[in-house]
């Protein structure tokens, strides 16, 4: 009979995941979520969801941004003495923000 051989080819036989400069997959499988590690605090990604049978492929394309971390790598204050009782204390912001910076902390 011709109709199952027809309904097979539509039934989906897996998901990918991908970066959209990448063709290397991030995940196959038949899974309706999965979990991409490994990625930069506070950046931009955009991946391509494909659903596949044995026809071919449909995807579409989706961005996302991951959420903001606390600062790294700051660099050590520049101090210079002003005087017996005065110190000028400078800094640059870190070098991997990890969000938006927008206040820094001198302690004694």
């Amino acid at each position: 009979m011709l109709l199952p051989t027809i309904l097979s080819q539509h039934w989906i036989q897996g998901y990918l995941i991908s970066t959209v400069d990448s063709t290397v997959p991030l995940y196959e499988g038949l899974s309706l979520g999965s979990t991409v590690s490994g990625l930069t605090p506070y950046s931009l990604y955009e991946f391509v969801v494909s659903a596949c049978t044995k026809v071919g492929c449909l995807s579409t394309a989706v961005t996302a941004v991951t959420l903001p971390a606390p600062p790294g790598e700051q660099l050590p204050p520049n101090i210079t003495a002003r005087g017996p009782t005065a110190l000028d204390v400078s800094w640059q912001p870190p070098t991997r923000p990890n969000g938006n910076y927008n206040a820094g902390r001198v302690q004694r």
